[in-house]
């Protein structure tokens, strides 16, 4: 027996299914990650499509059957279409829930992420695009990082705890820093110095909203770090691999 249900949420991706179909990937905060079927969607007079294919909130009512969800009807709740007339914000959206799709898992329990991905989607309608830059794109991807569970230790060393004032030595597979001492007795390699500044920025990233960490001051040595540092963190926990570079995903 077939069950009608709706849920809140938005869509992270799409693709073509069989002729005229199209399967949606779709994050629901109290649901989390769903793949639905819209019959019909590839098609231009498709009456769903507009709502699924806009950056946006939406309530999507679906069936269950044997075979999967099928969505029934799609209502707006909240949209943000501000961002399609502006391609570098747009840019910056896509990779966001791009970012959110990789870190989720199928029916997980996700409500920080989502909401962070709100968050994100807001913080883009708010700033001009001179504003839009790498740094708060790292910045966004380790608060993600951090409400799937994968927040990095970086204020004490992960393996004596003791606390840690002139920065540390990164490992992604541990998550988080090491001091000199520890890094020392470590077997292997591929740990990273990380100094002070790039600590502070970090911890900062992690405990403040995306529009103060808007006016970080921009420092190519500390940005660079930053970038290792994320990069490698998403790399080592990320349920699925990304298939380019963060870098790469916010590139024209």
């Amino acid at each position: 027996m077939s069950r009608i249900f709706s849920t809140a949420g938005m869509v992270l991706d799409r693709r073509e299914h069989k002729e005229a179909d199209r399967l949606y990937i779709f994050l629901s905060p109290t649901m989390g990650k769903l793949e639905m079927l819209a019959k019909g969607g590839a098609k231009i007079s498709a009456k769903l499509t507009p709502h699924l294919e806009s950056l946006g909130v939406v309530k999507i009512l679906l069936v269950e059957g044997r075979r999967g969800l099928t969505i029934a009807g799609v209502d707006r709740l909240e949209s943000f279409h501000t961002l399609a007339l502006r391609p570098r914000a747009a840019l910056f959206a896509r990779a966001g829930l791009s970012l959110t799709d990789i870190l989720t898992r199928p029916h997980g329990a996700e409500s920080r992420l989502y909401e962070q991905t709100e968050s994100w989607l807001r913080f883009l309608c708010g700033t001009g695009d001179e504003r839009l830059d790498t740094l708060s794109w790292f910045l966004h991807t380790l608060q993600c990082l951090a409400a799937a569970g994968y927040e990095p230790e970086l204020g004490s060393c992960v393996e004596c705890r003791m606390p840690l004032v002139e920065g540390g030595w990164w490992s992604a597979l541990r998550g988080g820093l090491l001091c000199e001492v520890c890094r020392d007795t470590q077997e292997g390699g591929g740990y990273k110095k990380i100094q002070k500044g790039t600590v502070r920025a970090l911890s900062f990233g992690l405990t403040h909203s995306l529009n103060e960490i808007n006016r970080l001051e921009r420092s190519a040595p500390v940005l660079s770090e930053i970038e290792e540092v994320v990069e490698t963190l998403l790399w080592a926990h990320a349920p699925v691999l990304p298939a380019v570079s963060l870098r790469q995903m916010v590139s024209c």
